[in-house]
C-alpha cells in the first residue's frame, strides 16, 4: 500500500526540493531487511538486554514505544519549523541537495536549545534510554559517556538520490567494537515507510569491510532499508556502521532529529576538533533537567552572560561559555 499523503494545510508547509518530480507511480523496492529482527519494545520486561544483544550483533537497533503520540507531534512541528527556516535560508540543501543536517545549520553545531529537543528528546527519551545507554557504554563494569550534541536531518519530498554509504567516523583496524566511540540517538517523529526515505542500515558493517573507491556497492546493501517503523521508535546507532539515505517519494518532508553520545574514552583523548563540547543548552534549559541528565550535560551548559559581556567571534561562537542564543545560517557550499 502506498503511503496516504497528509492534509492539504501540512503539504502546504512542507518545503520542497528543487528538482521533484511527481512519484505517484513510483513503486519503492522491498528492503533487504527483516526490520523486526532489530527491534524491541522498551514496554517489556528486561528490554535493555535484549536491545543490547541486537546492538552488540549490528552495531544499531530500534527501540519502540519510546515517545508517545503527543511528544512525537510536537517535535514535529519544531522539526517542520525549523526546516522552512533552514531551507529558506540554504535551499540547495546543505549535505546533499534536498537534504539537510539541522547541526550544520545551527550555529552551536545544535539544537538542544529548543524546548520540545531538550524536554521530550534529551531528557524524557534519555531517561527511559538510560538502561540501555548505561550497558552500551560499559567499560570494567561501569558507564563512562556524556552528552555531545542534538541534531539529526531531514530529507524533503522529491528527493531521488540515494546517499552513497558512509560511516560518520574513521575506523581504524585496531580500535574495539564495543564500547562504540559516538552513538547516535535518531527519534522518528513520524513512521518510517517505503516511501519517505528511510535510513538504510548494514548490520555489522564499517569502512574497514568496504572501500567504496574500488569496490561495487553489493546490491544487497542498496536496498537495506530500515522500514516499516512506527513513529515513537527511537534508532540507536554505533555512527561507525555504514548507512546512508535513499529516495524520498512521498508528499513530505521525512524527519529524523536525534540526541548524540560519546564515550569517556573518546572524550579523554581530547581531540581538539571535537572537545571541549560547544554549549548548546542555555542555563534555563539545563535548570529543567533531571539530575542524571543534568550529569550527562554539564559541559554543554551555557552561562548566563553579565551585562556587557561582548558577543563571541561570530565565526566560533562555540568557544564562549555564556549563552548568546543560537540562529540558523547559510552552509557555505559550491
Amino acid at each position: 500500500l502506498k503511503q496516504e499523503p497528509g492534509s492539504d494545510e501540512e503539504r502546504s508547509r512542507t518545503p520542497r526540493c528543487s528538482s521533484e518530480k511527481s512519484f505517484t507511480d513510483k513503486v519503492p523496492p522491498p528492503s533487504t531487511l527483516h526490520v523486526a529482527d532489530f527491534m524491541v519494545s522498551c514496554k517489556m520486561p528486561r528490554w535493555e538486554d535484549e536491545a543490547m544483544r541486537i546492538f552488540q550483533e549490528s552495531g544499531f537497533v530500534v527501540v519502540l514505544e519510546v515517545l508517545n503520540t503527543s511528544q512525537c507531534k510536537e517535535v514535529l512541528q519544531t522539526c517542520q519549523q525549523l526546516a522552512e527556516e533552514i531551507v529558506a535560508l540554504d535551499p540547495k540543501g546543505n549535505r546533499a541537495p534536498g537534504r539537510y543536517s539541522f547541526g550544520v545549520a545551527s550555529s552551536t553545531g545544535s539544537i538542544l536549545h529548543l524546548p520540545s529537543i531538550s524536554t521530550h528528546l534529551l531528557s524524557r527519551a534519555g531517561v527511559t534510554l538510560d538502561p540501555l545507554l548505561s550497558k552500551i557504554f560499559s567499560k570494567d563494569g561501569k558507564a563512562d559517556f556524556m552528552c555531545y550534541s542534538g541534531g539529526g536531518d531531514f530529507v524533503l519530498p522529491g528527493v531521488e538520490e540515494y546517499q552513497f554509504l558512509h560511516g560518520d567516523m574513521q575506523m581504524n583496524p585496531d580500535d574495539v567494537r564495543m564500547p562504540p566511540p559516538f552513538l547516535s540517538v535518531n527519534f522518528c517523529v513520524q513512521a518510517l515507510t517505503s516511501f519517505n526515505g528511510p535510513i538504510r542500515m548494514v548490520p555489522g558493517k564499517t569502512e574497514l569491510d568496504w572501500d567504496r573507491r574500488t569496490e561495487e556497492e553489493p546490491a544487497e546493501w542498496r536496498h537495506s532499508r530500515l522500514f516499516p517503523v512506527p513513529a515513537g521508535a527511537a534508532l540507536l546507532r554505533d555512527v561507525r556502521i555504514l548507512h546512508g539515505g535513499t529516495p524520498n517519494w512521498s508528499e513530505q518532508t521525512r524527519y529524523l532529529p536525534s540526541i548524540e553520545y560519546v564515550s569517556g574514552e573518546l572524550r579523554a583523548e581530547k581531540d581538539p576538533e571535537m572537545f571541549p563540547p560547544s554549549r548548546s543548552i542555555p542555563w534555563y534549559v539545563y535548570e529543567t533537567l533531571p539530575e542524571r541528565v543534568q550529569h550527562l550535560c554539564q559541559e554543554l551548559v551555557a552561562e548566563k552572560a553579565d551585562p556587557g559581556c561582548p558577543d563571541p567571534d561570530d565565526q566560533k561562537p562555540w568557544e564562549s561559555i555564556y549563552w548568546h542564543g543560537a540562529r540558523f545560517r547559510r552552509t557555505c557550499h559550491d
